[in-house]
């Protein structure tokens, strides 16, 4: 069975970041340290390369199963999402940045266990 783990977060039109095929989620350092917990090994921490407007580089990221995102009050699952670690936050408020194309419905991953809530 596997936690569920609330967060708040937005949709930024501008977030074009994939991990190979994976649609990438951002959060802040805090989030990441509860989502990951202490299973950082059984996860498989790694490093993804960013490529932003501000700057490129690197940043610690682990691929979830599956989330959960509720849009209103509709839930919608998405399989395969990757997550990274965001060193300079967020924004005020929110937890993770969403990829657009979690929004638009041309998502489709595979997988099972983990959950975003």
């Amino acid at each position: 069975m596997s936690n569920v783990i609330k967060a708040r977060g937005f949709v930024d039109t501008g977030n074009g970041l994939y991990d190979r095929d994976s649609p990438v989620i951002v959060c802040g350092k805090k989030f990441f340290k509860k989502l990951v917990g202490n299973n950082v090994v059984k996860l498989k921490l790694k490093k993804i390369k960013l490529n932003t407007v501000l700057k490129n580089g690197e940043s610690f990221a682990v691929k979830l199963d599956y989330i959960k995102i509720y849009i209103i009050d509709k839930p919608n699952i998405y399989n395969n999402v990757t997550v990274c670690i965001s060193k300079g936050g967020v924004g005020d408020g929110y937890d993770v940045i969403l990829h657009p194309a979690l929004m638009e419905g041309n998502y489709s991953g595979e997988g099972t266990s983990q959950n975003l809530g």
